[in-house]
């Protein structure tokens, strides 16, 4: 029993061996009521009931209130995980039990070691939550910034204010069908509609276009707030918005213009109650955007009517066309600041520039131009200012508006006594995809100096183009990275095709993983690679690659490391993940006393098949740090390096069955027909992934050179596929294989027994599949338990598999007893399959359906007929196409 999240109440959580239908003593209950688990859980102390009646007596009550029966014995652990209690464990006997201290230590040891499991798993809830939370924020950013990109292409070159209202209402109604969008402007004290969707009701227009008061509730919460409201569970009474019925959340967004709320845009959702975080994301990108818009028409409306701004313009014109020449050629976002900075300060009267961006809780200089005149106030901006002391600096950025003064006051950022030789000032949020990065200030020497709409207006250009340019950074940055990326993966590639030529010629597994080692040494600065295996505790370097170690180093690793003072080779090997070190840590796996080359380290954990075949490193000998494209290279690299290991495991393997196939001499003449038909078989099936293999490497390769990255993973994908289905055809050839030369353990088994274990791995291998079982009752036979249970899984899993997709498969499993043998059936409803070709059903390769219809190899059936034929039985098959089949099989008695 755990206590629930509130810690006010106990529930049952699980309960194993109670007899089913019959009520039970321990039921959920409040955490206060007297009752055993709350019992101990209040006493912090175990209950130990050991003769009839003890619980009764202890507790008179509490078969009437449950309705249940009391064990004979009982005990009642708690658990407790630092302090608090999680719940206990219960343990009913059925005969006396007088526990013994060891029995008491025992179980006071199980409780707590429980308590701690509990603990586990609670964090681990806790971590998965902030991770979905922390994946919601970041969709909401990537869905908003979508949105500011695609409003920002709409309205380029608009700037008529309805036509821009228009076109914002006109996105949102494309990203959220159903929703109502109205456009609202002042008119003394009513918010009047000017435009609004066509969905609304007439009785809803002819409300909101008369006008709704300054205090209605939506309305006024935006105008109180200037920012955006949203409001679920909406109630059109309470919001004092009548007709709006039927809508379920409603939402405000107040646009701006010079700092003074200038209209309104209200949205309301029709199947909705509530706003998600994206939602409110996107609404939020759009009307930013919309403001953005807003505020540009308006300037350019004000720029029309001021002839004085056009002088201005023209001088930071001029300033842009030097600005955006050296923007073009630049990428270091603090390089186009500190451009910027210079930018400004020449259209200005003598002064300094800076740039501030907050950092936990103080803002940080991250770039300055001029003189500040002050030593302590240099020192101060050194340092970095308060956070929230420092409101020159904090009004805009939270404002995201511009912030000037006509004279700096002395104790705006509490640095009265630094500050007396300053005049005015000018502090502007960087919006950058959106978003605010930092504050670009400019102070002023001397005497008081009023802020004109055309200083504003150059000040505010200066900024809006650095805004951009650090966006264009932004994005070449990502663009290089990603071309980066894309020529590792190429290299990769390439590295590819070169393990796979290998494996033509080359099934010595260290051969290719030296292969390997050499590739990924070609791409990388001047180091050495080794590949480490464990044996008896110790890890042993097989194959290296590189130059020379020193000779005492060389030792030490030939004498081999140990397990568990190697931190680098033991976690990789424990997580199964790769480990890179841009600075090698020294000591880590080395005695510090020994000469140790390695400046970076990566370890990558080398697979064959699903387990863990050793380790491979690559250290380099000077200075390296591991980028995203390095690592895809080297991931690129080992995922091949899988692939070749497992083929040239496959190809051994299959060229060991082959020669002992030939010094076969049991029924020759049969096993040449059978080998014929089945070569031809195998020749066709073996060669049409091989085909997919070099066909779309082809295409992948050609795609890359297109610099289509999207084609070309689709293209490796398929590629991928096909060498999953190459080794799934040499797995059944083996177990094929296999089935015909082990060694037959035979002895009496119930085919009870092996029909329900082929039930639960049918379960596994379909987990969503209901089935309608009829099982009858089964005999024990005389064979190989192991062989014939390879034998029933898969006529079984062929039953499930092959079923109408709008039917529910009905399997039905029954014996028929003859004078000489036994028979097994299993009959399904299932897609059946054309009698004619009944003789091609359990041969190898042979299939009656495409991979597209049902995944398989055509091995399943030819490896039964085998079993069931060494046992001395024969295997037959009977259906109908669309209308189920039987297959069956029988053993001698």
């Amino acid at each position: 029993m755990l206590v629930n999240s509130a810690g006010d109440r106990l529930d049952l959580a699980a309960a194993q061996g109670n007899t089913q239908g019959q009520p039970s003593l321990w039921q959920e209950g409040v955490l206060d009521d007297i009752l055993p688990a709350s019992d101990a859980l209040r006493r912090h102390q175990s209950l130990f009931f050991e003769h009839p009646g003890d619980l009764v007596q202890a507790y008179p009550d509490l078969e009437a209130r449950t309705g249940g029966v009391a064990a004979v014995a009982t005990a009642v652990l708690p658990m407790f995980l630092d302090e608090q209690p999680l719940g206990a464990l219960i343990l009913d006997f059925k005969e006396p039990h007088q526990f013994t201290p060891k029995e008491i230590r025992f179980l006071r040891t199980l409780a707590a070691q429980s308590a701690t499991a509990l603990g586990r798993t609670q964090l681990l809830a806790d971590l998965q939550r902030q991770v979905k939370e922390r994946t919601q924020h970041l969709q909401a950013n990537v869905h908003a910034s979508d949105a500011f990109i695609a409003f920002t292409e709409a309205i380029g070159t608009e700037t008529d204010f309805l036509q821009l209202a228009r076109q914002a209402m006109t996105l949102l109604r494309g990203r959220f069908p159903g929703i109502s969008t109205a456009y609202y402007t002042p008119d003394g004290d009513l918010w009047k509609a000017q435009l609004w969707s066509e969905d609304m009701a007439p009785s809803l227009v002819q409300g909101i276009t008369a006008g709704l008061p300054g205090s209605t509730p939506l309305i006024r919460q935006a105008l109180e707030t200037r920012t955006l409201v949203c409001i679920g569970a909406w109630n059109s009474a309470q919001q004092e918005i009548a007709h709006s019925e039927s809508y379920g959340a409603g939402a405000a967004y107040p646009l701006l213009i010079d700092g003074d709320i200038q209209s309104l845009l209200l949205i309301g959702l029709k199947d909705a109650q509530k706003w998600t975080e994206p939602d409110q994301a996107l609404v939020r990108a759009v009307g930013r955007s919309l403001n953005l818009a807003l505020e540009r028409a308006a300037q350019v409306e004000r720029q029309a009517r001021q002839s004085a701004e056009l002088d201005a313009r023209n001088r930071a014109l001029e300033n842009f066309a030097e600005l955006t020449r050296d923007l073009s050629l630049e990428t270091d976002p603090y390089i186009l600041i500190q451009l910027a900075q210079t930018v400004a300060l020449t259209l200005l009267p003598e002064g300094y520039a800076l740039y501030f961006e907050p950092q936990g809780d103080r803002w940080v200089l991250r770039g300055q131009t001029g003189d500040l005149r002050s030593e302590g106030l240099q020192a101060a901006a050194d340092r970095g200012l308060p956070y929230h002391e420092a409101k020159n600096l904090l009004i805009p950025y939270e404002s995201r508006q511009p912030y000037y003064q006509d004279q700096y006051a002395k104790d705006t950022d509490n640095l009265d006594g630094l500050v007396a030789h300053l005049g005015a000032s000018a502090t502007l949020p960087v919006l950058v995809n959106g978003q605010v990065r930092g504050v670009f200030a400019v102070v002023l020497f001397g005497k008081v100096r009023y802020w004109s709409r055309p200083d504003q207006a150059v000040l505010e250009s200066v900024v809006y183009s650095l805004g951009l340019a650090v966006e264009r950074a932004i994005t070449a940055a990502q663009l290089q990275t990603r071309t980066d990326e894309a020529e590792r993966r190429v290299q990769a590639l390439e590295a590819f095709a070169v393990l796979t030529a290998g494996l033509n010629v080359e099934q010595d597994p260290f051969s290719l993983i030296l292969q390997a080692q050499e590739v990924v040494l070609g791409l990388l600065p001047s180091g050495r690679a080794g590949y480490w295996e464990l044996e008896a505790g110790l890890w042993f370097q097989r194959v290296s690659a590189g130059g020379p170690l020193p000779s005492a180093l060389q030792a030490f690793i030939d004498a081999g490391l140990p397990v568990g003072r190697t931190t680098s080779l033991d976690h990789a090997w424990r997580t199964g993940e790769p480990i890179y070190y841009d600075r090698y840590p020294t000591g880590q796996d080395v005695a510090p006393a020994l000469e140790q080359p390695a400046q970076s380290t990566a370890l990558l954990p080398v697979w064959e098949g699903d387990q863990i075949r050793g380790v491979m490193d690559f250290t380099t000998y000077t200075p390296y740090v591991w980028q995203a494209a390095d690592r895809a290279m080297l991931t690129s690299v080992i995922q091949s390096l899988k692939l070749a290991l497992e083929r040239a495991r496959g190809i051994q393997v299959l060229a060991e069955r082959t020669a002992q196939l030939e010094q076969s001499h049991n029924d020759l003449s049969v096993a040449n027909q059978e080998l014929e038909a089945f070569g031809y078989s195998a020749s066709h099936d073996l060669r049409t992934p091989v085909r997919h293999v070099k066909g779309f490497v082809t295409m992948a390769l050609r795609a890359l050179e297109q610099n289509d990255i999207t084609k070309a993973v689709r293209h490796l994908g398929i590629v991928a596929e096909a060498a999953d289905r190459m080794n799934a055809m040499i797995d059944a050839l083996l177990a094929l294989s296999q089935a015909g030369r082990a060694e037959l353990n035979v002895r009496p088994v119930a085919l009870s027994m092996l029909v329900h274990q082929a039930q639960q791995d049918v379960r596994l291998e379909f987990p969503q599949q209901l089935v309608e079982w009829q099982v009858e009752d089964l005999p024990t036979v005389v064979a190989d338990p192991v062989l014939l249970q390879e034998v029933v899984t898969n006529l079984i899993s062929n039953a499930v598999k092959y079923h109408h997709k709008e039917q529910l498969p009905r399997i039905r499993i029954w014996t028929e007893q003859g004078e000489q043998e036994t028979a097994l059936f299993v009959q399904d409803n299932g897609v059946g399959f054309d009698p004619h070709y009944a003789d091609k059903l359990f041969g190898a390769f042979q299939r009656l359906h495409t991979q597209q219809e049902f995944i398989g190899t055509g091995i399943g059936l030819a490896t039964v007929r085998r079993i069931v034929t060494r046992h001395g039985g024969r295997v037959w098959a009977e259906g109908r196409l669309g209308e189920g089949a039987t297959f069956g099989f029988s053993l001698p008695r």
